[in-house]
């Protein structure tokens, strides 16, 4: 049976998994997909705390591009990868694991994710509010750079 504990006064999380019966810092839990699956588990946990708990902390989280385990180094963004099923699973039972947290209202969080995956489930679509390959539209718009 595997359990995750979190220490807040440390801020240390780990997983305690047999046959090891000890604590496993997330640097040496395997793969990428549950290095980053622990942090986003993480980080909603200790959201989720701070809302119930109460704590004065930003209810706001930003993610870099979860899905980056499940795509090559050299992916360009432009649909041409194709994630094999388990991946593709994977990525989303992620987000829906993110979508059914912020669901919450106990949780009033805030989840802001700068994403090159574009998933097709309608949940997911609704969600997205820019689209910077088909709406043209970037985190930093275009007028604000400076050409030299």
């Amino acid at each position: 049976m595997e359990s995750t504990r979190r220490r807040f006064a440390r801020l240390f999380a780990f997983a305690v998994l047999p046959p090891r019966n000890g604590a496993v810092p997330l640097h040496e839990m395997g793969s990428g997909e549950n290095y980053v699956g622990y942090h986003v588990a993480t980080f909603l946990a200790l959201h989720e705390w701070f809302a119930t708990e109460d704590r004065p902390v930003p209810r706001i989280l930003i993610m870099d591009q979860p899905s980056q385990v499940w795509f090559p180094s050299d992916y360009a963004g432009d649909g041409s990868h194709v994630l094999p099923d388990d991946d593709r699973e994977a990525l989303v039972r992620t987000y829906q694991v993110v979508m059914e947290t912020i669901a919450r209202p106990e949780v009033d969080l805030q989840v802001i994710v700068m994403e090159h995956a574009d998933l097709e489930e309608q949940w997911f679509s609704d969600a997205v509010r820019y689209r910077w390959r088909a709406d043209g539209e970037a985190l930093i718009p275009a007028d604000w750079i400076e050409e030299d």
